[in-house]
């Protein structure tokens, strides 16, 4: 069921446990396809199995920020307890998500130990990369505030097991990285731009190429360890590991 995703290796049962006592479904949203509205009250969670989902707050004028990127390993509550409506979820590509009543989640959260562990996990995770997020708009300019995202990306890629260190396929357009960041997407163009020309990265027809890693790292501030909790060392073993796996599927 998930011994082929390396994301959910680690939590054994988990997902069997949510599937079998939490009524959990395996689901299948196409690109585009609207998933929560916002403002509806809810009372799904999800967990994703696979793609690209978007989380994001429209305003009335018809401003949107986008919140956060929903990838492998994810766990997306949407009862209305938990958000209070004010979110929306949307599919970037297709998706495959397990998707169960929020109170089921809740209810094995308190009473079994594996669950608990990958839905902890997964909450401290997506709280980091939040919290990074606003310090990435607060502190960082237009370009090392792009780079950082594209990392981010990249990253959770490789802990997820699907290689990116080199680069990776992105379903995101211009618009959506100025959603996510701040900026218009004349800026967000422009800063692409000068990453090329500083030969850091390239981002064009729906793929990110890490024309020098090392130096977009340094270029962004970047340190991987708030996605694992602090834990540095593990992180960028986790990531060589995905690098390694995508290096010997080349030779064969």
């Amino acid at each position: 069921m998930t011994k082929d995703i390396p994301v959910f290796q680690r939590y054994g049962s988990a997902i069997g446990i949510l599937i079998g006592e939490g009524r959990f479904e395996q689901r299948l949203y196409r690109a585009g396809e609207t998933i929560v509205i916002q403002g509806d009250e809810e009372t799904r969670a999800f967990i994703v199995k696979g793609g690209w989902g978007c989380i994001s707050r429209c305003l009335h004028g018809g401003q949107r920020q986008l919140i956060e990127l929903s990838l492998a390993g994810d766990v997306v509550d949407f009862s209305f307890g938990a958000t209070g409506g004010q979110e929306e979820f949307s599919a970037l590509t297709d998706m495959i998500v397990w998707e169960g009543p929020s109170a089921r989640m809740g209810v094995l959260d308190r009473s079994d130990a594996v669950v608990r562990r990958f839905l902890a996990d997964a909450a401290r995770r997506r709280r980091a990369i939040l919290v990074e997020r606003l310090a990435n708009l607060a502190l960082r300019d237009a370009s090392a505030r792009i780079a950082h995202f594209l990392l981010e990306i990249g990253t959770r890629l490789c802990l997820a097991g699907f290689p990116a260190r080199d680069g990776y396929q992105c379903p995101l357009v211009q618009q959506d990285v100025a959603d996510a960041l701040g900026m218009t997407p004349i800026h967000v163009n422009r800063m692409l731009r000068e990453a090329r020309a500083l030969n850091l990265y390239d981002f064009r027809r729906g793929r990110v190429e890490f024309l020098n890693y090392t130096d977009t790292v340094a270029f962004a501030d970047f340190d991987c360890g708030f996605l694992n909790w602090g834990n540095v060392a593990q992180c960028r073993r986790d990531v060589a590991r995905t690098d390694a796996a995508r290096l010997e599927n080349r030779r064969c």
